[in-house]
C-alpha cells in the first residue's frame, strides 16, 4: 500500500489533467446522461442505479490513497472537464503479486469522441505512474466490443493477457472483457522505439 499520493497537474500541448475537484460531478453525469454513451458501460449501469454521485464522491473522497483520478480540461478553460483517467490500487489478500498493480481507467464525454484525446493525456499519466510513482505494472479492463479502447491500450504497448465472462454485470447479465496489462519495461521499451 502506497501512503497519500499527491497527484500532480500534468500538461500536454491541448490539455490540462489536473487532480479531480468537486465540481467535476457535472461533467461526469452530462457525459453518462448522453444518449451517446453506452449502455453496457459499468458509468451508465452505475447511473441508472443512482449511485453515480455516490461513485464519484468515493473517488473524491479516496484521491491520493488508493487511487487518483485526473480530470482533463481544455488548456483554455482548466475547469471544464471533458473526461478522466484514474488508476486505482488493486489489493488482493489471495494474490501477493498484485502488490504494486494498478488498475487504470478513463471516460470521456462523448462530444470530444474520436479527437485523439485520450490517446494524447494518457502517456504522460502512464509516465507518472511508472517514473514518479514507481508502479509495477497497470492492469486495464475493457469491453470487447470497446474497438477504440482497445486501440489506445494496444497503442500503448498493453498486452492482452486474458478473456473474462464475467468482467462486469448489466442488469444483471455478465459482460465480456479483455484483460490487458503493461508493465514498466515493456512501457519504456514503447516509449524508446516511438521517440
Amino acid at each position: 500500500m502506497y501512503s497519500m499520493i499527491k497527484p500532480q497537474t500534468i500538461l500536454t500541448s491541448r490539455y490540462i489533467i489536473r487532480p479531480i475537484k468537486e465540481i467535476d460531478f457535472e461533467s461526469l453525469h452530462s457525459a453518462v446522461m448522453s444518449s451517446q454513451f453506452p449502455e453496457n458501460l459499468p458509468l451508465k449501469e452505475i447511473y441508472h442505479n443512482g449511485n453515480l454521485e455516490k461513485w464519484f464522491n468515493n473517488r473524491f473522497v479516496s484521491q491520493g490513497d488508493t487511487n487518483i483520478t485526473w480530470s482533463i480540461a481544455i488548456n483554455n478553460n482548466n475547469d471544464k472537464c471533458i473526461g478522466q483517467i484514474s488508476i486505482t490500487e488493486i489489493v488482493s489478500d489471495k494474490d501477493s503479486s498484485s502488490e504494486d498493480k494498478w488498475a487504470l481507467s478513463y471516460w470521456l464525454h462523448p462530444h470530444f469522441w474520436n479527437q485523439g484525446i485520450i490517446s494524447e493525456c494518457i502517456v504522460p499519466v502512464i509516465d507518472f505512474c511508472f517514473n514518479e510513482l514507481k508502479i509495477i505494472s497497470l492492469w486495464a479492463g475493457v469491453s470487447t466490443w470497446n474497438f477504440s479502447s482497445i486501440k489506445i491500450l494496444e497503442k500503448c504497448s498493453f498486452i492482452k493477457t486474458g478473456t473474462q465472462k464475467d468482467g462486469f454485470y448489466i442488469n444483471g447479465i455478465p459482460q465480456e472483457t479483455f484483460d490487458y496489462e503493461l508493465d514498466k519495461i515493456r512501457w519504456l521499451e514503447n516509449r524508446m522505439i516511438n521517440k
